[in-house]
């Protein structure tokens, strides 16, 4: 028997957007409230915690929005509450660019289609930069369609709120608007679309005067500071993630609908433009290091939309897109539930509250310090409700607790220091705080160095294999205090790394342990260093210099300082 039509039982007959919206909503907040926060959350719960035109990592509107959660409500709930509201309108704006479906077929296509994106599940209750993105990435096409239909001020200016908006969220916002533009040159010939740019651009600007007084943190790590040396493994792993993260099941259906819609609906030609254009570009992205699986997440909005266009289009109707988006949300659910109970690979990041209660009668109320984490002290800020501090060394990333001054409260203090369990750190007790294991001590008459900086004055531009260099370093304390290098636990000694492929290779080849001098509160201090050339080096080699806390690796303090090895 032919059917033309899926009619859905009769007790969901007249079932409409809103009631599904309605419980959609029930389902993320219980999510919300119920599930423990993953270690990005608590990060960006740190940004609320001082709001700001921007911050080390992203544009501040995920803390914005968890700022407004957390006057309202408490613990977890309220640094999601909003992300939940903003999925919402998420989804609401998705169904008005689907022409807004009532009933029968084409709405439960539709909701079939939504429920079946794993990003629009995961954003409905995770509050990171993501979250906002995935709202304004839906507005964004929502106000080019405005647009498009009635070019003029009123819809220019929409627009350009959007997409300041979109921009304020992450920076992924500017590959949507480039591949957008590119799907439609015609808008070149639009004066409203430059007005629309403009007024983008100007409510852009305070992010970007931040970023001109803090000498773009943002732009010199994402253009420059995540670079790796290639491997293989992250082009695969790219091209594996991207074939299941977007429902594995409607594969084939998002292939059928590339390659049989019409290419002259500007609409459904953005949509596809921005889907293959995103995929390229991290693609690209792929040769300079990892990447991430949810940086192409807004790409879910595209994708249901054309999915929707195609079954729409076709002479008969299926149920086949819904029973297999329906098999999709089933599975989604018992991922979620997974995340609830913190339990399977995917719930191990939810699982912090344990290890947090744990480590806290340990640390007997010190000022505690995490070593090379930006994850770990802001979950036991959050859990606690006690203050955490990051270490950073040359090995790892910076992050926005490198931006702030608050080591300046650790200097001279007894210190609780805790590090992975990876670490080589001889003095270190081993902490088994349930299912992690990390270590600790306590470090007595704290010195601080995060932001005291090295310039090297007279490095040679070559050397020979083996040959000894000495090199004055110019040390600049930007402190409002003293630094003793004699002081403390860890005594502070010179570092020297060699950095190359990609990696530092914090040595014995170079700086012997001189004596230091006291570094006087913001005052200049000259050090000679005395290094050789590795014999395994040849070619190009670049140099960094540090400080180090006794055994650990050292601070990054210098600029990159590049010799040319002959043999």
């Amino acid at each position: 028997m032919n059917t033309y039509f899926f009619i859905a039982p009769k007790p969901f007959s007249n079932f409409k957007f809103p009631i599904f919206l309605g419980l959609w909503v029930v389902l993320n907040l219980l999510q919300a409230a119920f599930t423990q926060l993953d270690p990005d959350e608590a990060y960006y719960w740190i940004y609320a915690q001082q709001l700001d035109w921007g911050y080390f990592d992203h544009p501040p509107a995920a803390a914005v929005l968890i700022k407004l959660g957390t006057f309202l409500l408490p613990g977890e709930l309220g640094v999601r509450f909003f992300i939940v509201l903003a999925n919402a309108l998420t989804l609401w704006v998705i169904w008005d660019l689907a022409d807004r479906p009532q009933r029968g077929r084409a709405l439960y296509t539709l909701l079939a289609l939504l429920v079946a994106m794993p990003f629009l599940h995961l954003y409905g209750f995770i509050a990171t930069a993501d979250a906002p993105l995935m709202l304004f990435s839906a507005l964004f096409f929502w106000g080019y369609r405005r647009f498009l239909a009635k070019p003029a001020f009123s819809s220019a200016a929409l627009w350009a709120v959007i997409m300041a908006a979109l921009l304020y969220s992450k920076y992924h916002g500017i590959v949507l608007i480039f591949f957008t533009l590119l799907s439609n040159w015609r808008l070149l010939r639009m004066p409203w679309f430059y007005a629309a740019g403009l007024m983008g651009a100007a409510l852009f600007l305070p992010h970007l005067y931040w970023q001109y007084s803090h000498d773009f943190p943002s732009f010199r790590y994402h253009l420059k500071g995540r670079d790796d040396v290639y491997e293989l493994e992250y082009t695969l792993t790219y091209l594996l993630n991207q074939l299941v993260i977007f429902s594995p099941l409607l594969l084939p259906s998002i292939v059928l609908a590339f390659f049989k819609l019409p290419f002259t609906d500007p609409m459904q030609r953005s949509y596809r433009v921005v889907t293959f254009g995103f995929w390229l570009f991290f693609l690209w992205s792929t040769s300079k290091g990892h990447v991430e699986p949810q940086w192409t997440a807004i790409l879910s909005i595209p994708l249901v939309l054309l999915l929707f266009a195609y079954e729409q289009s076709r002479a008969f109707a299926s149920k086949t897109i819904i029973v297999l988006g329906l098999v999709s949300f089933g599975l989604l659910l018992v991922a979620r539930v997974g995340l609830l109970l913190a339990w399977g690979p995917l719930g191990k990041q939810f699982d912090n509250r344990s290890w947090v209660s744990a480590l806290e009668p340990k640390v007997k109320q010190l000022p505690i310090v995490f070593h090379n984490t930006y994850r770990n002290p802001a979950l036991y800020h959050f859990y606690t409700g006690q203050k955490a501090y990051e270490l950073t060394t040359a090995q790892y990333r910076k992050s926005q607790y490198d931006l702030w001054n608050d080591e300046e409260e650790l200097q001279g203090k007894k210190v609780y220091l805790v590090l992975d369990q990876k670490t080589h750190c001889s003095v270190c007790d081993t902490l088994v705080l349930g299912k992690k294991t990390m270590l600790g001590t306590v470090l007595e008459d704290f010195q601080v160095v995060e932001k005291i900086t090295l310039q090297v004055l007279n490095a040679p531009k070559q050397a020979r294999v083996g040959d000894s260099i000495q090199v004055q370093l110019k040390l600049h304390n930007p402190y409002p205090f003293a630094v003793d290098p004699n002081q403390g636990t860890f005594k502070l000694r010179l570092g020297l790394g060699f950095h190359r492929d990609g990696q530092y290779l914090w040595e014995e080849y170079g700086v012997p342990s001189v004596p230091l001098k006291v570094w006087e509160a913001g005052q200049d201090a000259v050090l000679d260093a005395k290094f050789r050339i590795p014999l395994k080096f040849r070619g190009k080699l670049e140099l960094v210099f540090g400080l180090r806390y006794g055994e650990l690796q050292p601070t990054l303090a210098s600029e990159v300082v590049a010799i040319k090895v002959l043999k």
